[in-house]
C-alpha cells in the first residue's frame, strides 16, 4: 500500500524532551486526492507540537494498522520512547498500532473526541442502537450489566433501561 512518512523540523529539536503525551490523529474522507494524513503530536506542558507525518492510500484492502506499525516503529527507532500516555481518537488501527510498539504506555481517548461523538449521538434521531440491543450480549462484554436490564423506548421517558425506568415512575 503506498505510504509516505517523515519527520518536521521540531522532532529532532524536541525530542530529547520528555513528552508528557503523544497525540495520534488522522483526516478521514477530507479530500479528493485518494490519500488520508496521520500526525503524530508531542504534548509538552499543554502544548502540542507536530513531530511527524503519514500519508496513506485510501485504496480498498489495505493493512493500515501494519502501515501504522512500521511508521510508529520508525519513530522510535529514532529515539522517540516511551511516555506516560498517548492520546486517540476511537480509531483501532491508532490504538492497536501504538499498543504493539509501546506496549507500556497507557492509551487514553481524547476528550475532544470523546465530546464530539456523545454529542453526536445525543443530537441522531436514529434509533437503531436501540433496536439491536441485547442484554446478554451487552452482558457478555461488560459483567456488571444486568441481562435483565431492558431499553425502553417511550416517547415519555426517552430511553431507560427496564429496573431505572420503573424507579424513576
Amino acid at each position: 500500500m503506498p505510504a509516505l512518512g517523515f519527520l518536521t523540523v521540531l522532532f529532532y529539536q524536541l525530542l530529547y524532551n520528555k513528552f508528557d503525551a503523544i497525540e495520534i490523529d488522522a483526516t478521514y474522507n477530507t479530500n479528493n486526492l485518494v490519500w488520508e494524513l496521520y500526525a503524530i503530536m508531542g504534548v509538552i506542558n499543554g502544548t502540542g507540537f507536530p513531530l511527524s507525518y503519514l500519508l496513506i492510500s485510501t485504496e480498498k484492502n489495505r493493512n493500515i494498522t501494519g502501515v501504522l506499525i512500521q511508521w510508529m516503529q520508525a519513530l522510535k527507532e529514532r529515539n522517540l520512547k516511551d511516555t506516560p500516555y498517548i492520546l486517540t481518537d476511537k480509531d483501532f488501527a491508532e490504538i492497536n498500532a501504538a499498543q504493539t510498539v509501546w506496549p507500556e504506555t497507557h492509551l487514553q481517548l481524547c476528550v475532544w473526541h470523546i465530546q464530539r461523538a456523545i454529542k453526536q449521538r445525543l443530537s441522531s434521531n436514529k434509533t437503531s442502537f436501540y433496536h439491536s440491543y441485547n442484554p446478554k450480549i451487552a452482558h457478555e462484554e461488560c459483567s456488571t450489566i444486568d441481562v435483565n436490564w431492558k431499553i425502553v423506548n417511550n416517547s415519555n421517558s426517552g430511553s431507560f433501561c427496564q429496573y431505572f425506568y420503573y424507579k424513576c415512575k
